[in-house]
């Protein structure tokens, strides 16, 4: 028996799921191999012209004609910054590629390949998001709209060779057309699955949802655990009230709870102190913190990924398995970190709802004749709403966003938002990409000034900035060092890339990329154990003890309350500015519309797909918002009128010549689609009896 379970034992392999990840392949146009047009001295661009790999020749010659779609000629001396800038890509891209046995140049060649059918489902696609919007590459494959030389964001900030991962490049849609999105993908992707499968397969296995697993917060804990709890004294569980006021004592911050461990026991590292309370109403109850420990992060329930989606290749099986939501959503079985452990990659389709807005307001305006009706929707954003022609010197725009003119004015929406834009008052794209991160920034000490107060107050008289230079003791040559840091934010740096690079100065610390980033990481993370670890190392490596404390207490110390990326602030401050720019441009009773129908969540079914009828016949108006988007218009001053027999549409509608919105008929009770219909059908009345006798209605909808 022995020698059979050595022998058994010995058979034994170790087995691991793991693979390397793998970009799925797209349909390309198959460039021909050909001789570089450059120089030696750009030796991996000149390997990729002449590659074996057809995505390799793809990548290059698509950067080279967006080139030449953006009028760049490369040949000119002034323009080889971008050849160095795309070198410089190309080389992080090939030595990460090696190191993670993936071809890096295959993840914007799919997306890029996939953004003309997310527009030809009706939705915009944003500037950028994150810091994509900091590759060059990205750029010329139109995937992102930002110059990334023109508005200096550096590439390591999205890619860098000390940190082998492929990186995300995320991109926002319209929430409302996410649904077509996802299933005209899945149709695209059918041709990549074997012809073995099944149809079912091929149908729905191209494109995936990735599985999210819900867990019992520390609230949830506490309400299942007195629902559980059995005592003499509780045969019946701990009552629910008591059981809802032991969950109120759990702090939350910034939206996220503490753990359960934090509440007990406190968290030095996050500045947390046990909730004596919580504690003190526990302990009355003899073994529940027992069975709160026992529940607490157990997976309680399954639902899909808010924006991530996995495509798949010939065989969608041999690298995942796939399970359906409860709402029936097929989704994969293992989360995210799982599915990429496996070989897989995930790409990112957030939702936002201002693409929305701006989809409804471009509709409005197209059937009101002010915008050009034989446009496709990529062609009104390109001849009016691009970054590149957007009119950023248009005081009428920003005195709308000082002013807190403009409805939901995206990132500055907020009653926080709408005080930092009045008083900063920003009349650059970087100021309002500086406001969007100056207005989530506190003061480093209690009752101490905000960086928001004092960049207002160093923006109005700049003297002041030279006058903290020489409180810290710089000198001259010093103030000249930190200056290109500094400057642009009038002496209140404040954003990641500002922190990084300023460190990485040898003239100042002399940091490594890779310290530089822990830095950003222990700042942005709130890492307060290494916080006093890393003062000292700047102290440390300074080129002089005035220009360390300097760094430190005006540099780093003022984002340890939040630390924000310039280059995603920036691409969604232009989301900003185009929001403002169809409020003003244009009669804003058609943004204030277009807001209205999204925020009560009238869209007309005519956006709904063909074959979206189970959404239409499921589709019903939520009343509970509707009067809420109502009531937030009516606050603004803006004036909604009565539903009109012979003007109102489905939805809400704009009535420019009046400086009104017409009540949509489908947030009326009792009123559905087909009588929409009918009374569309039947127009115009001439009068009430008129209506009643060619639209007879049932009496509830008519008293409607």
């Amino acid at each position: 028996m022995f020698k059979n379970s050595q022998e058994i034992y010995d058979k034994i392999e170790n087995y691991s799921l793991f693979h390397t990840q793998q970009i799925p392949k797209v349909e390309i146009q198959n460039y021909p191999k050909q001789k570089s047009p450059l120089t030696s001295e750009y030796s991996v661009l000149n390997s990729l012209f002449e590659s074996d790999d057809g995505i390799n020749r793809f990548w290059i010659n698509q950067c080279f004609e967006g080139f030449k779609k953006k009028n760049i000629d490369w040949k000119k001396q002034e323009n080889k910054k971008y050849l160095d800038r795309l070198e410089e890509e190309a080389t992080t891209k090939q030595i990460i590629g090696e190191k993670l046995n993936t071809n890096m140049f295959s993840y914007p060649v799919t997306l890029q390949y996939y953004m003309n059918l997310i527009w030809e489902c009706g939705s915009p696609v944003g500037a950028g998001r994150g810091s994509s919007c900091a590759g060059l590459n990205h750029w010329l494959l139109e995937i992102t709209q930002l110059n990334p030389l023109e508005w200096n964001f550096p590439w390591f900030r999205y890619l860098n060779t000390e940190r082998a991962e492929l990186g995300d490049i995320d991109i926002d849609v319209a929430s409302g057309k996410r649904p077509e999105i996802i299933r005209r993908i899945k149709q695209d992707r059918r041709k990549y699955i074997k012809n073995s499968f099944d149809e079912q397969t091929k149908d729905n296995l191209g494109c995936t949802l990735v599985a999210t697993f819900k867990k019992e917060t520390t609230k949830a804990t506490v309400l299942t655990s007195c629902r559980g709890y059995r005592s003499q004294d509780c045969p019946d569980g701990i009552d629910i009230d008591i059981a809802q006021y032991l969950s109120s004592l759990v702090p939350a911050e910034r939206g996220e709870v503490w753990s359960l461990s934090d509440v007990l026991y406190g968290n030095e590292e996050k500045g947390r102190k046990p909730i004596q309370l919580f504690i003190n109403e526990v302990n009355q109850y003899n073994g529940l913190i027992d069975i709160m420990f026992g529940i607490n992060e157990l997976i309680s329930g399954r639902s899909s990924h808010a924006s991530g989606v996995i495509l798949f290749d010939e065989d969608p099986y041999e690298h995942c398995a796939f399970m359906k939501t409860p709402k029936g959503e097929i989704i994969t079985q293992w989360d995210l970190h799982q599915v990429e452990f496996m070989g897989n990659t995930k790409y990112d389709v957030l939702i936002t709802k201002i693409q929305d807005k701006i989809i409804n307001c471009v509709r409005l305006l197209q059937q009101d004749g002010l915008i050009e009706k034989d446009l496709s929707l990529k062609e009104i954003y390109d001849k009016y709403l691009h970054p590149n022609v957007l009119p950023l010197d248009d005081e009428k725009v920003w005195d709308a966003i000082d002013d807190n003119k403009v409805l939901d004015l995206f990132q500055f929406d907020s009653e926080v938002g709408a005080q930092a834009a009045n008083k900063i008052r920003p009349r650059t794209m970087q100021q309002l990409s500086i406001s969007n991160g100056l207005m989530r920034l506190t003061a480093s000490e209690k009752g101490g000034e905000t960086p928001m107060e004092k960049y207002i107050r160093y923006k109005n008289n700049i003297q002041l900035w030279y006058d903290e230079m020489k409180k810290y003791g710089l000198t001259k040559e010093e103030m000249d060092i930190v200056s290109p840091y500094f400057a642009p934010s009038f002496g209140v740096p404040i954003a990641q890339e500002d922190l990084m690079r300023m460190l990485m100065d040898t003239k100042i610390c002399g940091f490594s990329l890779g310290d530089a980033n822990t830095a950003r990481k222990i700042v942005a993370k709130k890492q307060t154990k290494r916080v006093t670890e890393l003062q000292q190392k700047i102290y440390a490596t300074a080129s002089s003890p005035a220009l360390g404390r300097y760094i430190w207490n005006c540099g780093v110390k003022p984002q340890a309350s939040y630390s924000f990326s310039e280059i995603h602030a920036t691409a969604y401050s232009f989301i900003g500015f185009q929001t403002s720019y169809l409020a003003t441009h244009w009669n804003p009773i058609y943004w204030n519309t277009a807001c209205l129908i999204v925020n009560s969540e009238s869209e007309e079914d005519e956006e709904i797909e063909d074959n979206d009828e189970d959404i239409k016949k499921n589709k019903q108006s939520d009343y509970g918002k509707i009067a809420k988007a109502i009531g937030a218009i009516l606050a603004r001053g803006i004036k909604v009128s009565l539903v009109d027999i012979n003007q109102s549409s489905y939805s809400f509608k704009p009535d420019a010549k009046n400086n009104q919105i017409l009540y949509g008929m489908k947030a009326l009770t009792q009123v559905n689609d087909e009588y929409i219909k009918q009374i569309i059908a039947g127009r115009p009345y001439v009068s009430f009896k008129d209506f009643m006798n060619r639209c007879p209605l049932k009496k509830p909808t008519m008293i409607s």
